[in-house]
């Protein structure tokens, strides 16, 4: 299991959006470079209108948050 996808809306302006939780550790291995390339490669694709926008990414203590739309 790599992520689960929620669906989230922001409360000021009523939008919707994909939250996508990701877990730093699996099975004992730090994922975080893992997670940290994929933001990388959504930002880097953030012109194509065949990609997901990432509009934020959240870090807590044990998995981190991408919001996209």
């Amino acid at each position: 299991k790599f992520a689960v996808v929620r669906k989230c809306v922001e409360k000021s302006t009523g939008k919707v959006f994909a939250a996508k939780y990701m877990r730093k550790r699996r099975k004992g291995q730090d994922c975080r470079t893992e997670i940290i390339h994929e933001i990388g490669v959504l930002e880097l694709a953030a012109a194509c209108p065949r990609v997901v926008n990432l509009h934020e990414v959240y870090e807590t203590a044990s998995e981190m948050v991408l919001v996209l739309e």
